[in-house]
């Protein structure tokens, strides 16, 4: 832990990874370091990806499986000790056998190391984002659900909505969330609404800003829109006890 301490110290990533002990990353967890915090977000991404695509693993890591299973609880807890005792060398292998079936199926697509690096970038800090505003566990699920149809979406929406727009630092989340209440109450989606009004709350809007927003609603976009993201909204206080 001396060297690891040391290289978030001098806020170095190539210090850090370098420790070797990236999993141990969850002990600092709560330090507010922000390279901390960016490396565990991308442990948390990693994780939740292998985990998702364990159908494409059957009968060949079934114990890696079930220790990354037990590690991403342990994180989310942040429950140190129990991670400590989880191999990192599980992670490793999965990693390298999601690699290989991958390869297996686009082998006839050109390599091109510096796009596929830049990708899982892009998707690791959308996922961060995702998860943070609309609750992890309905963002882990979508992912570990996901199958050979709609996988391509989820990493579309994962890398392009949340990380390439969620990400830009021209407006900051809460603003997002005004926009988005809007947006998707005159598209009358009640499903991405109900998604949404969660996600505003856990951007700071309060409820009488929500109110607001829908009564705007209804004198542009229509009372029937309106009605509906009020009865929406309501049910997400209810379930969120506010």
């Amino acid at each position: 832990m001396g060297k690891l301490r040391a290289a978030v110290k001098q806020n170095s990533r190539a210090g850090v990874l370098d420790a070797k002990s990236e999993l141990y990353v969850i002990l600092l967890g709560g330090c507010g370091n922000r390279l901390v915090q960016e490396i565990l977000g991308g442990l948390l991404a990693r994780v939740s990806l292998l985990r998702s695509t364990s159908l494409m693993l059957p009968d060949r890591l079934p114990r890696s499986m079930e220790e990354i299973e037990k590690l991403l609880q342990c994180i989310q807890a942040r429950d140190a000790k129990g991670a400590e005792k989880i191999s990192y060398k599980h992670v490793q292998n999965a990693e390298k056998a999601a690699l290989g079936v991958f390869k297996q199926q686009h082998q006839s697509i050109p390599p091109n190391p510096r796009r596929n690096r830049m990708n899982r970038e892009a998707f690791e800090k959308g996922l961060k984002t995702r998860r943070e505003v609309l609750g992890a566990d309905y963002v882990d699920n979508s992912i570990k659900n996901a199958d050979d149809f709609n996988m391509p979406m989820q990493e579309l929406v994962t890398e392009y909505c949340w990380n390439e727009i969620w990400n830009r630092p021209g407006l900051e989340r809460k603003t997002r969330s005004f926009l988005n209440l809007a947006m998707i109450a005159a598209l009358n989606r009640p499903h991405e609404l109900k998604l949404h009004v969660r996600g505003a709350i856990n951007n700071g809007l309060t409820k009488q800003e929500i109110q607001e927003v829908f009564l705007q609603v209804a004198i542009y976009c229509g009372v029937p829109a309106a009605i509906d993201s009020f009865r929406v909204a309501k049910e997400v206080f209810k379930e969120m006890g506010i």
